[in-house]
């Protein structure tokens, strides 16, 4: 089973190292990270040093094969720091849910990804900057298929619930016409 984290940035990319650290014994998990950048070769330094064979950096890929990046996935993984709090929202998080695969998040339970993850039911939601209770959600998905494809299917099915374009073209209608009109927003107290 391959795990794939596309792109750290500034949330924690050491969380994927102490995630590889704690599934190291398992044979079915490959930490894989997609990206460039100190975050990364911060990811490649300790996993060198630490002997961890289970996480491998990979430089970005093209822009028309991150759909395959995706898909290489069984579970794909997202992080905002405790710094970033409810602000900082992965937008790969929508990407994400879209590729139908199972998704474990750690984040605060307030951030917006964190709050989509548990709406769609698509994935598990953990505390931020939890290595070991990322491993324990991401060792329970590897180990019940039933539970991965559920998560995979609610997730597309929330994608394609939630982004219909049809119903995002409507509601952006909508809102220019109000903007051009200057008809105030219903609901609102003045």
């Amino acid at each position: 089973m391959r795990l794939a984290r596309p792109t750290p940035s500034v949330e924690n990319p050491l969380l994927l190292v102490e995630l590889a650290e704690k599934l190291r014994g398992r044979s079915d998990a490959l930490v894989l990270v997609i990206s460039t950048g100190s975050g990364a070769d911060q990811i490649a330094h300790q996993a060198n040093a630490r002997g961890l064979a289970n996480l491998r950096v990979l430089p970005f890929q093209p822009y028309e094969r991150y759909g395959e990046v995706l898909a290489s996935a069984d579970v794909l993984l997202a992080m905002v720091s405790s710094q970033a709090g409810v602000l900082y929202v992965p937008s790969k998080t929508n990407s994400y849910l879209c590729a139908g695969r199972a998704v474990v998040i750690a984040a605060p339970w307030q951030n917006l990804a964190a709050t989509t993850i548990q709406e769609s039911q698509g994935g598990s939601v953990v505390a931020p900057d939890d290595a070991a209770a990322m491993a324990d959600a991401v060792a329970s998905v590897l180990a019940n298929d039933r539970l991965r494809a559920d998560y995979a299917a609610r997730a597309r099915q929330y994608a394609e619930q939630t982004f219909e374009i049809t119903k995002i073209a409507d509601r952006f209608e909508r809102l220019f016409e109000r903007l051009r009109s200057g008809a105030p927003r219903r609901g609102i107290l003045h």
